[in-house]
């Protein structure tokens, strides 16, 4: 929902800010969700030795998926100087970089740094909560400072994979929300889901900034996504437990293959003429129904599953 608009002309809708109001919290609760499941395990389980064999399996992955993309785009194109650039792109994708053909693999790159430190943030979680709550308290003042600091020049701030006071913030949030058994009700975070919906639209005419990733290190933000996280963890789904099943596999291909299938769907399916403020929606549908399907056919098979293993 977050990538897909993108499109410029998308903001132009009322459904742009919504969508990308509900969406835009999608990084952080990405690295909330890494932090929830990997801080707090055993410090024998979480050593130098475990963090370097999973740094291994995201390069491997991302260089795999990426010569694979490379070759398909070369074939698809028919240019050979496809492959030079897909090599050339190797490391530029973990840094987002002008010459990245896969730019949201920008995360693998944050989680390699986060890997190097994560065995020191685990054994402060198990042995040091309390000095590891008062880094987490800095890391929020440091957040809220670089917001503070960087929204009148917007534009001159760091690349995303090196805003690190974010990542680093919202990786140890996810590990402190396991001590939070209380669930926020549903109003209470509907309501908060509509404050910063209009917060968000307060923020983009203010900097004429059209992305929500800027807005990360914002106190709205940081509240907003404890809220939502804790709601959600102290659910318990029962009944849709295949389904949850089924669908958290796809995650990686689906990672993988979004942004080619949303650029064909943009360059192929210009819905805006036809449906105006419908566009952004119908294009998030279609191309989550594509990007989920053909990932649950891929890890039907054992070499889907090989390729799509960190």
């Amino acid at each position: 929902m977050l990538h897909v608009n993108v499109k410029p002309a998308f903001c132009n809708y009322y459904t742009y800010y919504i969508m990308t109001g509900f969406a835009g919290l999608a990084m952080p609760l990405f690295f909330m969700v890494s932090g929830y499941l990997l801080i707090g395990r055993s410090n024998e389980r979480s050593n130098f030795s475990y963090t370097f064999r999973k740094i291994f399996g995201i390069i491997r992955f991302v260089t795999l998926t990426t010569l694979i993309y490379g070759i398909l785009i070369t074939l698809v194109k028919r240019d050979v100087n496809e492959i030079y650039r897909t090599i050339h792109s190797l490391y530029g994708n973990y840094l987002q970089a002008p010459n990245s053909n896969l730019g949201q693999y920008w995360y693998f790159g944050s989680m390699i740094i986060i890997y190097l430190v994560y065995p020191i943030i685990n054994r402060l979680y198990n042995n040091h909560k309390r000095l590891f709550v008062n880094i987490l308290v800095a890391l929020s003042v440091i957040c809220m400072t670089a917001y503070i600091q960087q929204f009148p020049h917007i534009k001159a701030y760091s690349i995303q994979p090196l805003r690190l006071w974010n990542w680093l913030f919202y990786f140890m949030l996810g590990a402190l929300v396991k001590d939070i058994k209380a669930r926020p009700s549903f109003w209470l975070l509907l309501i908060c889901s509509a404050g910063y919906i209009y917060l968000f639209y307060y923020y983009i005419q203010n900097t004429k900034c059209y992305t929500a990733e800027f807005s990360f290190s914002s106190p709205v933000s940081m509240i907003y996504a404890l809220m939502l996280f804790s709601y959600f963890v102290n659910l318990r789904f029962k009944k849709f437990s295949v389904v949850v099943d089924h669908l958290s596999q796809t995650f990686l291909p689906v990672y993988f293959m979004q942004w080619p299938i949303i650029n064909q769907m943009w360059n192929h399916a210009d819905f805006s003429l036809q449906i105006g403020p419908f566009a952004p929606i119908l294009c998030w549908l279609l191309s989550a129904i594509v990007c989920v399907g053909s990932a649950l056919v891929i890890m039907h098979f054992q070499v889907g599953r090989w390729i799509f293993k960190i």
